[in-house]
């Protein structure tokens, strides 16, 4: 059976399909709503810098945790193994049953500092930086990687080796390498080669958009899983179908676009109650687009709420662009 238990140490949770977590993506708000039809789906926090996560007077809002999201990973990155390790005591307190490095963020900024993939690039490195973490915290400590830096730099099962040797119990592998960013095809055949290399359970990541997706790559590979990423935008039901499909193997149908727009209205209303106006509204734009792309006249209804700077405007102009797509009674 494709859908299965996945272990992570001494934890089991109900199904091998995983959210991602995504900067600026993965918040509070949007756990919430992949929780309406994943209730059970282990998730992460955002990525956290060790270093800014122990000099923080207060806990940044992308690490807390709150009552609805257990059980839920947190998510730290960072090359110096005391601020990691510290980092990762403060992961107990905060609620978390799993904290996950990130040495996988592609991104300049975090690159820039000797973070994310770079830190792949000198494995003596890693080594003190997840024995440090393993070290450190008594919770099962996971590890997200990319293939390495370019296709000169492949670095992923070798690293995948020292985090088995380190004590990780679980390694995450995004297919791809951080030239690469986003773009191109997820490598599923290096994804394979270092599943089948380490004796710990590794997670594929890379262009998992559909229930077939992902039945594929758990039936052609040997991961133990597989998480989904940016497919996720806009379509928060997503994993629930990925995981009725692997079960059963009917997908639930997707909500009609009216139904889609009430489920926007709910994402929008949760990320200002969390964020406030000021904040919640610009940051409910992105999420907008993505649950309107594709819809007729999706393009001038995005155009309008970009430019609205509140709450009501923006469910007043959804609402009436939802009447477009009101069912015809029987």
């Amino acid at each position: 059976m494709l859908l299965r238990p996945l272990k992570i140490r001494d934890l089991t949770f109900p199904a091998n399909v995983l959210l991602a977590p995504m900067a600026g993506v993965t918040d509070r708000a949007f756990r919430e709503m992949v929780r309406r039809w994943s209730p059970d789906e282990l998730t992460c926090t955002e990525m956290a810098v060790a270093q800014h996560l122990v000099h923080s007077r207060e806990l940044p809002e992308l690490s807390k945790i709150y009552p609805a999201d257990p059980p839920i990973a947190m998510q730290i990155a960072g090359h110096d193994p005391y601020y990691m390790a510290k980092a990762a005591e403060m992961a107990v307190d905060f609620g978390a049953v799993i904290v996950d490095i990130n040495m996988a963020c592609p991104s300049k900024k975090i690159n820039g500092n000797g973070d994310g993939v770079s830190v792949t690039c000198v494995p003596s490195q890693v080594d003190r930086v997840l024995k440090a973490v393993v070290g450190a915290t008594p919770l099962p400590v996971t590890l997200k990687l990319r293939l390495g830096m370019d296709d000169l730099r492949i670095t992923c099962t070798e690293t995948a080796r020292i985090a088995e040797q380190c004590g990780i119990s679980m390694i995450t592998l995004h297919g791809r390498t951080k030239a690469q960013m986003y773009s191109g095809l997820a490598n599923w055949d290096m994804i394979d080669a270092t599943a089948k290399a380490i004796g710990i359970p590794l997670i594929g990541v890379g262009d998992i958009r559909s229930p077939e997706d992902a039945e594929r790559r758990l039936r052609e590979t040997s991961v133990a899983g597989v998480m989904v990423g940016r497919a996720m935008g806009g379509t928060p039901w997503l994993i629930g179908q990925i995981t009725e499909y692997l079960r059963t193997g009917v997908a639930p149908p997707d909500p009609t676009e009216y139904e889609r727009l009430g489920i926007a209205m709910e994402h929008l209303t949760l990320i200002v109650q969390y964020k406030g106006e000021k904040v919640g509204v610009p940051e409910a734009r992105k999420h907008m687009a993505w649950y309107t792309k594709g819809m007729v006249n999706s393009a001038e209804v995005r155009d309008i709420i970009n430019r609205l700077p509140n709450l009501n405007e923006v469910i007043e102009a959804l609402s009436d662009f939802r009447e477009n797509f009101r069912p015809v009674a029987a």
